[in-house]
């Protein structure tokens, strides 16, 4: 995956993190649209990184998944997990990437669980079973 060129507002840091934990995926592309990467696979959406969206002044990856996993995330920490705008009423998942009272750490391992997931629901079937093989 290569980074935009036009692309380039928060922190690249935690940007060039989202794109280690989708590295070992096949398939999954960066592309730049509606002004944010957004990780597909063959066209089909499985993250976005949306660095300080909509005057809120934190990074964060929106993530697909289920309603039920949105839910859970958000019910068992409120603080690094929410319902993004626009996706998640279809279940997506937001991922606070920046740190917030008193520097917690966003969570990494969950979220690197979770894209692995949202990559499951859109990658062929084939490429998935390459990769578990």
């Amino acid at each position: 995956m290569s980074p935009h060129p036009r692309y380039e507002p928060g922190d690249p840091a935690l940007l060039v993190r989202v794109r280690g934990l989708l590295a070992d995926l096949p398939g999954v592309e960066e592309h730049f649209g509606v002004g944010h990467p957004q990780f597909q696979v063959r066209a089909k959406s499985l993250a976005m990184f949306m660095p300080e969206h909509h005057g809120v002044a934190w990074d964060a990856v929106w993530v697909k998944a289920t309603t039920e996993v949105q839910q859970d995330l958000v019910a068992r920490d409120g603080q690094r997990w929410f319902r993004p705008p626009y996706v998640g009423p279809r279940g997506w998942v937001g991922a606070r990437l920046t740190a917030f009272d008193g520097d917690a750490d966003p969570a990494w391992d969950d979220l690197g669980e979770l894209l692995e997931s949202a990559w499951r629901s859109v990658a062929p079937k084939r490429v998935i079973a390459a990769h578990d093989g």
